[in-house]
């Protein structure tokens, strides 16, 4: 069960949508919201060289720096002792929650903290070429932990529910598999899990989604298969597509790398997934 989950923050827009998650979660499952927002070193952006900068300016730069970092961190620290006091504040029996600040690399740091977790919530914006998107990757591939991908959302609007219907995308391999695992105590908990697959039979010994049907019947749960047809999209997004469709309000699939040896370099799945954010959230494992 996920009674520590961790989101990471950076005073940015996308904060809101992976803290509100984050606790929606918790309060689900009466866990523990930790907030770890991790700022880099001050540096002095400067298009000529730093030796060439008189001392005095180099110091308000960097000041300037210092003082914009600062706002952030607290902007974010806002933001998540807000959503405490609304999920878990006095006479609310709901989750906890605890803060870090940190400085360094995010790509670094929260990959290592989510190792510590149950799950690590992320909002990506797109593309994956920003501080979260970093940071994603490298926790998806090097903490050993599922992720969480919160869905993309109009200003100031929040997820109205949370794995009351999930939809598992399968083809039997590996981190499918592992992303079922992950989702086995929120998939018991379901009111209807949808098993999706590919039009084409996958050829893997457990690729056939009704043997995935019969196993987790042994968990209780009692998951109906349907065959999606692409149209002509990207296999992923005509799954996220099928899973709105039958009304569900989670994802669980499998993430996956091109290469054994570079597993930072997204498979094609994986990276139609992280293109653009999500219509509902995606709980991935690798």
């Amino acid at each position: 069960m996920f009674k520590k989950i961790l989101v990471p923050l950076t005073g940015a827009g996308t904060d809101r949508r992976s803290a509100t998650l984050a606790f929606t979660v918790a309060d689900r499952v009466r866990g523990h919201v930790v907030g770890l927002c991790v700022t880099p070193h001050a540096e002095v952006a400067s298009p000529v060289e730093t030796a060439s900068i008189p001392a005095a300016l180099g110091r308000k730069l960097r000041e300037i720096a210092e003082t914009r970092q600062s706002e952030l961190v607290a902007s974010a620290r806002r933001l998540f002792d807000d959503l405490g006091r609304r999920f878990g504040g006095p006479g609310i029996e709901g989750p906890t929650s605890s803060w870090r600040a940190e400085v360094g690399s995010l790509a670094e740091i929260v990959p290592e903290e989510a190792r510590l977790a149950d799950l690590t919530v992320f909002a990506p914006d797109g593309g994956g070429a920003d501080l979260i998107g970093a940071a994603l990757e490298a926790t998806l591939f090097g903490s050993g932990r599922p992720i969480l991908l919160a869905p993309a959302m109009e200003p100031g609007a929040e997820p109205t529910s949370f794995g009351t219907s999930v939809a598992v995308a399968w083809d039997g391999g590996l981190p499918a598999s592992r992303a079922v695992a992950s989702a086995l105590p929120l998939l018991a908990a379901a009111e209807r899990v949808v098993i999706l697959s590919g039009e084409k039979p996958s050829a893997r010994r457990a690729g056939d989604p009704d043997r995935l049907a019969e196993s987790l019947r042994w968990h209780g749960v009692n998951a109906e298969c349907l065959r999606v047809t692409d149209d002509g999209r990207p296999l992923a997004l005509a799954l996220v597509a099928g899973a709105a469709e039958c009304g569900c309000d989670l994802m669980v699939m499998g993430g996956y790398g091109h290469s054994r040896f570079r597993e930072t370099v997204l498979g094609g799945v994986t990276r139609d997934i992280l293109s653009t954010p999500p219509d509902l959230p995606i709980l991935m494992a690798h």
